[in-house]
């Protein structure tokens, strides 16, 4: 699901995406490259969209990355292409608004 919806959620140039989605099950790990995970999970969040904001237990993966923190944001059995659409309208709004 995510693989399908993956250019209408990551678009934009700013947004750098930390997983191949070819090989990944339902998670999917992003940023912007200059505002915090914890920013971008907050504006998420006053859209009704749930992420993780956190370096995940991999602290020497992010170091490699680059990275401080990543947004992550998951599916599963109960969420449909309206969810991931949902979350792609989100990002373009954060996007306005933090970028």
């Amino acid at each position: 699901m995510l693989r399908k919806r993956q250019e209408n959620i990551f678009p934009h140039k700013r947004r750098q995406v930390h997983a191949i989605i070819h090989y990944r099950g339902g998670v999917i790990s992003f940023c912007y490259k200059d505002i915090h995970p914890h920013d971008l999970s907050q504006v998420l969040d006053q859209r009704g969209v749930c992420v993780r904001a956190s370096h995940h237990c991999a602290k020497p993966l992010m170091r490699r990355l680059g990275v401080a923190a990543t947004a992550r944001a998951s599916v599963y059995v109960y969420n449909d292409e309206a969810d991931v659409d949902v979350l792609a309208d989100a990002l373009v709004e954060a996007d306005s608004l933090l970028g």
